[in-house]
Formats: structure tokens, C-alpha cells, sequence
């Protein structure tokens, strides 16, 4: 297992506040970077965009320097609106997109699947903590945590049985953007077998080192050979990272045009 690391490193700035502060700063300069690479506009301040930058930067980055193909599509799980996955598309513009998200006051670009991914079938419970839907996670347990709402949850297999999403159709190579609050792994096990045809996952892994060795070896076992962290912020000071992107890859993805 070829493990790269790319922790960001911050100006030496005292406080959690000024470190924070620095963060954001940072988060700007990647998304002007971003946009003078792909002669795109910067975007609002309210767009969303500016937090998913840096990792959107980590992983185009990680494209041309190991050379890899661009995807043809790309699932984006857990989309929220849909901010990490507009930035990607400054490269990958004619990439196919279909977006899992299932808060319904949220409307993703791309074919819309309203509903949760999980390793079950059936219904959960999507939870989310007063307005702050960065946070949200769906429960498949039957207890209903406050503040929730009854949504669908599937395996993205039996969506593929069912039709609903025609997978032998899906332009390759394949990309999984895969940020779930914490049910990755269920997520991941609901794919089934379809998991050999997915070539790249970006994924978000919190928990420290633990869960991170967790994901490794999961994806590992289902032929990523291939892994670097692109993103691991630490707004609150030095220390340990908040949470890590990491980008998982199969060795056998070789470019197929102009790498960008």
C-alpha cells in the first residue's frame, strides 16, 4: 500500500480564533488558484465553495501528478449542494454526475437521488443539528433522534438492480465522492460487488489514526492500492487534523487524454 501524506500547514498564528482565521484565509487562496487554473470566476462568498477548495485542489493536483485519468462519472455521496463536486468540474466538465443526498431542502446539480446510502434497504432517520446541515447524518436504527426526519435509505446495489440507477451505462473511469458523517464504511459495504468497477474514492475519515487505518484497509481489500491525504485541516490550532480527504486510487488507471 503506497500511503502519501499531504498535511496542509498553516502560518504560525497563536489562538484558535487567529488560527481559524488563517484556515479561511487559506481556503480563499486555493479556490483563486483553482479559478485562475480554469479561467473561472471566483465565486460568492455565500456559495459554499470556499471550504471544499483546498481538498478540490489536493485531488486535481494528485490527478496530474500521478497522472491519472479523469473520471467519466462521478457520484457524489452525501452531496450536500453539491460544493466539492462544482469545483472538481472545473476539470472535468463533461463527466456525468449523479447526486445522493438526502436532505430535501437541498438540490444538488446532476441526476438527483433523494435518499441516504447505506449498507440496508428501507428507511432512516436523517438527523440534523439545528441549521447546521455541514453536520447532518442519517440513522438506520429505529429510534428517532430529535430533530430528524424519515427518509429512504438503499444500497447503491439494489439501486442498480432496481433501475434506478443503469450502471453498466455509467461512463468510465469511475469517481466516488463518498462524505457521510461517520457512516462510510456502511456506505462503501453497499456497494456490493459494484465496487470493482469504481476506480477513485474521496473520502472524508474522521476519528483520528484509528478510523483512518480503518479505511485503509477496507479499501485496500477492494483494490485501492493507492491512497493520499489531500486535505487535513487543524482550524483550532496544532494538533491533531479535524478530519482527513483522502483520495483512493487503483494502480491500473492509466490517463486517457490531456491530463488538466
Amino acid at each position: 500500500m503506497n500511503q502519501k501524506t499531504g498535511f496542509s500547514t498553516l502560518p504560525p498564528v497563536r489562538g484558535s480564533l487567529s488560527y481559524f482565521l488563517a484556515s479561511a484565509w487559506g481556503h480563499y487562496l486555493a479556490m483563486e488558484r483553482l479559478c485562475r487554473r480554469y479561467n473561472r470566476t471566483l465565486p460568492g462568498l455565500r456559495s459554499g465553495c470556499y471550504g471544499c477548495a483546498p481538498t478540490a485542489e489536493g485531488v486535481l493536483r494528485t490527478f496530474r501528478e500521478e497522472q491519472l485519468a479523469a473520471p467519466g462519472t462521478i457520484l457524489d455521496i452525501g452531496a450536500n449542494r453539491g460544493q466539492q463536486v462544482r469545483l472538481l468540474r472545473f476539470a472535468w466538465p463533461g463527466a456525468f454526475l449523479a447526486s445522493l443526498e438526502p436532505n430535501p431542502a437541498l438540490n444538488p446539480p446532476g441526476l438527483r437521488f433523494q435518499l441516504g446510502l447505506s449498507d440496508v434497504d428501507g428507511y432512516g432517520y436523517f438527523w440534523m443539528p439545528g441549521k447546521d446541515f455541514h453536520k447532518a447524518a442519517v440513522f438506520t436504527g429505529r429510534t428517532a433522534p430529535g430533530n430528524s426526519e424519515k427518509v429512504e435509505v438503499a444500497r447503491l446495489d439494489t439501486l442498480v438492480r432496481h433501475d434506478r440507477l443503469l450502471w453498466e451505462n455509467l461512463p468510465r473511469p469511475m469517481f466516488a465522492k463518498i462524505d457521510v458523517e461517520g457512516s462510510e464504511e456502511r456506505v462503501i459495504r453497499g456497494f456490493g460487488t459494484l465496487m470493482s468497477g469504481v476506480d477513485y474514492v474521496l473520502v472524508e475519515v474522521g476519528g483520528g489514526a484509528e478510523n483512518l487505518t480503518k479505511s485503509v484497509a477496507l479499501l485496500h481489500n477492494l483494490g485501492f492500492d493507492q491512497a493520499k491525504v489531500v486535505y487535513a485541516p487543524t482550524w483550532n490550532g496544532p494538533g491533531e487534523p479535524e478530519f482527513l480527504d483522502v483520495l483512493f486510487w487503483k494502480d491500473a488507471v492509466k490517463p486517457k487524454g490531456e491530463i488538466r
